[in-house]
């Protein structure tokens, strides 16, 4: 069987599409003058994190979108009722991978078992973790087979500075420059019928829930 993916459907939802509308309902909440305020001084508040999201997962969308034809990728899919969602999934020759954009500022630092910023710990790693053991849940239960799905952190290059300690051994880490080289040099592990049914599954609305909450940063 042949590499016949086709083209995404073009109503599935765009990459950042959740946190742009989020960002509209927190720019809405504010002021006009308040809202030019915080944006000229650098304030952080809700508008200005889900604007630095979108932008994020934008970025990486665009990256995603170089991908040849054997590469399907969806973007902002639900993972449950309470607002979770996943930023990107992309099913390819070498497997399926639950993205998860990080824009960020300042020093990032990598180890096998933690993700700091700026000198914090994050729960970056187990977050990763857990939207891609969801998303092999919810394909697994679509198409009647077992799914795994990698998990992957993608950092935005050009903002901060990242430094790799020691690699996790079950998380990707990458960033929005290279993402699509390190998925093409991973190891050839799905036939392309295998990832014909994933990506009929991926694009059902069936396959993920209906959100009761607005989404939630990740």
């Amino acid at each position: 069987m042949e590499w016949t993916t086709g083209p995404v459907p073009p109503r599935q939802p765009r990459a950042g599409q959740g946190a742009r509308a989020m960002q509209a309902h927190a720019a809405s909440a504010t002021s006009g003058w308040l809202r030019l305020a915080r944006r000229l001084l650098g304030a952080h508040d809700a508008e200005r994190a889900w604007r630095v999201g979108a932008e994020g997962e934008e970025q990486v969308g665009h990256s995603l979108a170089t991908l040849d034809d054997r590469w399907t990728v969806v973007h902002d899919l639900p993972l449950n009722e309470r607002g979770s969602n996943l930023d990107h999934l992309v099913i390819g020759p070498t497997g399926a991978y639950a993205l998860n954009t990080k824009n960020l500022r300042g020093r990032v630092w990598v180890g096998e078992r933690t993700v700091m910023v700026s000198g914090q710990k994050t729960s970056y790693l187990r977050t990763a973790r857990w939207e891609a053991a969801t998303t092999a849940r919810l394909l697994s239960a679509a198409t009647g087979r077992r799914v795994f799905v990698f998990p992957v952190l993608v950092f935005i290059a050009r903002r901060g500075r990242i430094t790799i300690e020691q690699l996790p051994r079950d998380v990707g880490i990458t960033t929005d420059q290279v993402i699509c080289r390190w998925l093409n040099r991973r190891p050839v592990t799905m036939d392309p019928h295998h990832a014909a049914v994933l990506r009929a599954a991926a694009l059902r609305p069936s396959t993920w829930p209906v959100p009761k909450r607005p989404p939630t940063r990740s």
